[in-house]
């Protein structure tokens, strides 16, 4: 089943030398990581880049063997507003998403935190 999903970017870290593992923030699914395989200057889907602290809306289909689901379209399309634009607004959001990490469990809905976040 493919879900649609509203998120933010917490994080990302590369799996393998194609593949990344993006950590996303959700109101209804709470913290998450989704696997976006294939990482490809081709692959025309993902050739934007990740930012993280923005909003973006993804789709993902659930892993039949693994609690890693992988991404499947992520709409890039660069929102100003919530774009970080100096380095203590990166730092304060490197700091808030390491607490958001450190304090809550994964798949555990987070809508007030959610909030907050994007807020933040």
């Amino acid at each position: 089943m493919i879900e649609s999903v509203r998120g933010i970017i917490l994080r990302t870290r590369p799996l393998t030398e194609t593949s990344l593992v993006v950590h996303w923030l959700t109101p209804d699914f709470g913290r998450i990581a989704r696997l976006q395989k294939a990482r490809a200057a081709t692959n025309r889907r993902f050739s934007a880049g990740w930012i993280c602290f923005t909003s973006r809306i993804f789709r993902s289909r659930r892993s039949r063997s693994s609690d890693l689901h992988n991404l499947r379209e992520v709409n890039l399309a660069r929102n100003p507003q919530s774009d970080p634009r100096g380095h203590l607004e990166i730092a304060a959001g490197a700091y808030a998403a390491n607490f958001i990490v450190q304090a809550t469990e994964t798949e555990t809905p987070l809508p007030a935190i959610f909030g907050l976040f994007r807020e933040f």
